[in-house]
């Protein structure tokens, strides 16, 4: 993991911002096989179309959330499926209807739900 990627841990928010300079943030954290885990992104100023992507140790995409949570927030609900590093990437809508250019500040969240106690 490169040393200037945010770590999360477990009940943790962290804040960051999207303009046009910087259209996307990477954090990474540990995660444990069958934990079920709340990842939550939510706009605290601008037009922010939040969108939330979980991606694997190789930084592929396993999972995205675009407006599941409340208004133009994302929010994913997923079980992991192995234990190791997991990353998360913070963006923004991109499609080609709306307004692909929305930029503000957010709050990011990591919530265990559930999981192996150790």
């Amino acid at each position: 993991v490169a040393p200037d990627i945010p770590r999360l841990i477990y009940g943790t928010s962290i804040e960051g911002s999207i303009s046009a300079d910087n259209t996307e943030d990477i954090y990474v954290f540990w995660g444990t096989e069958g934990d079920r885990v709340i990842i939550g992104m939510d706009q605290t100023t601008g037009d922010l179309d939040t969108v939330l992507e979980l991606l694997d140790a190789n930084e592929v995409r396993m999972l995205r959330d675009d407006d599941t949570g409340f208004e133009n927030n994302a929010r994913l609900d997923a079980v992991l499926t192995y234990t190791g590093i997991h990353y998360i990437r913070a963006t923004r809508y991109d499609g080609n209807t709306g307004n692909s250019n929305t930029t503000g500040d957010y709050r990011l969240s990591l919530t265990r739900i559930s999981g192996n106690e150790e």
